[in-house]
């Protein structure tokens, strides 16, 4: 099973589920550009860009997981917060449960981020264990932040 293109087809249809609801704005795939580098484990550090009227607004790394409200945190792999931290300081980190695109939990970028507990539980690599209570949650919300977010 490719785990790289399904959470691929996972990331776009929350994109277009975005796109559908802020239909002022553009949201462009960061890895078909190649000032992007990608990581070391083959992926892009954000998945995409979100413009409006071709002026850059925010990076959006968007994430799936499989029933979202029964964990206690969310996981983002260490060295991709490490980048983001780096690079990408304008970034929204969104969790999509792939279930349900409505449920939806995000958080705007913060070094103290990098402070979150690092585990190895989620996909066997060091990830950073990002606890909900710290994070917004709900589709209209996020939209209301990225449409307020410039």
């Amino acid at each position: 099973m490719d785990f790289k293109k399904i959470n691929k087809q996972r990331e776009q249809k929350c994109i277009e589920k975005l796109s559908s609801l802020l239909k002022d704005y553009t949201f462009i795939n960061t890895c078909d550009y190649n000032d992007y580098a990608y990581n070391e484990e083959g992926f892009c550090s954000v998945d995409f860009i979100m413009m409006k009227d071709n002026k850059f607004i925010c990076y959006l790394e968007v994430r799936t997981r499989n029933n979202i409200d029964s964990y206690d945190s969310l996981f983002i792999g260490y060295n991709k917060l490490e980048s983001i931290s780096n690079h990408y300081n304008d970034t929204i980190i969104i969790w999509f449960d792939a279930n349900n695109l409505d449920n939806v939990y995000f958080i705007c970028f913060d070094k103290k981020l990098l402070n979150c507990n690092i585990s190895n539980k989620a996909i066997g690599k060091l990830t950073r264990e990002i606890p909900k209570n710290i994070m917004s949650k709900g589709l209209v919300n996020l939209c209301n932040l990225l449409c307020e977010y410039q």
